[in-house]
C-alpha cells in the first residue's frame, strides 16, 4: 500500500457546529482550551457519555462555564476536537506501519491494527469518541471525512497497482475494508472489559481483513 497521507478539509462550513468558535493566540486562552479538552477526556474515562455535560466539563476544568462556551458552541464541539486528535494519532500509526512493514501488505495490516489497539488501550477517551462518532449525527461530518480519507488512501494506491491489486473495483474494496474495520473495532471497544475476548476479536479482525484482501492483493 502507498504511504499514508491525510488531508485536512478545506471547507469547515459543514462542521461549523462542531468546530471551535475561534483559534486563540493568547497563552491563557490556549491553556483554557487545553484544560477543557483534558477535563472532557478525563470525564470520558470515568462516566458514561450520556452523563457528561458542558457544565460538568467546566467544573472538572475549574473554569466558568461561560469560558467553555466562548470557545465551543456545544459539548459535541469538544468531542469533535478529541475525535480529530484521535485521527491525528491514527494517521501517525498508519504512517509508521507503512514504513515499518517488513515485506508485504499483511505486515502493514497487522502492525496497523495492533498499534491502533494499543492506542485505544492507552487513551480510553478515544474509545468513547470512536463509538460516538459511529452513531452521532453531530459528529457525522468528521466521521465521513475520516472514512473518505481512509478509503481514498487505499483506493489510490491500489488503482496504481500497489501490492498487485487485481481488479478495477479498487474503491469498492477500499470502502469495505474501512467499514469492516469500523464495525469490528466498535464491537471490540464495547467488549473492552473482557481482555481475552478483546484480544481474540482483534486477532479475528486482522484475519478477516487479510482474508478479504487476499482475493485482490498478491
Amino acid at each position: 500500500m502507498s504511504e499514508f497521507k491525510i488531508d485536512q478539509p478545506e471547507d469547515k462550513g459543514e462542521r461549523s457546529t462542531l468546530w471551535q468558535r475561534a483559534q486563540p493566540k493568547q497563552e491563557r486562552a490556549v491553556q483554557q482550551i487545553e484544560a477543557i479538552i483534558a477535563a472532557a477526556q478525563n470525564l470520558l474515562e470515568q462516566l458514561p457519555i450520556s452523563q457528561i455535560t458542558t457544565s460538568s466539563v467546566a467544573a472538572k476544568a475549574a473554569i466558568p462555564v461561560g469560558s467553555v462556551y466562548r470557545y465551543f458552541p456545544n459539548i459535541h464541539a469538544i468531542y469533535g476536537v478529541i475525535f480529530d486528535r484521535m485521527n491525528r494519532d491514527f494517521t501517525q500509526i498508519l504512517e509508521t506501519s507503512f514504513k515499518s512493514r517488513a515485506s508485504d501488505w499483511k505486515d502493514e495490516i497487522r502492525l496497523s491494527v495492533q498499534s491502533l489497539s494499543s492506542l485505544f488501550e492507552n487513551s480510553p477517551s478515544y474509545r468513547a469518541v470512536f463509538l460516538l462518532a459511529l452513531t452521532s449525527p453531530e459528529l457525522a461530518a468528521l466521521r465521513e471525512h475520516w472514512n473518505e480519507e481512509l478509503t481514498a488512501h487505499f483506493a489510490t494506491g491500489w488503482s496504481e497497482g500497489d501490492d498487485g491489486f487485481s481488479t478495477r473495483n479498487f474503491r469498492e474494496v477500499a470502502v469495505l475494508v474501512v467499514e469492516l474495520y469500523n464495525a469490528i473495532q466498535s464491537r471490540i471497544i464495547r467488549e473492552w472489559h473482557d481482555a481475552n475476548l478483546r484480544e481474540n476479536l482483534t486477532t479475528e479482525l486482522i484475519l478477516a481483513i487479510e482474508a478479504y484482501l487476499a482475493n485482490y492483493l498478491e
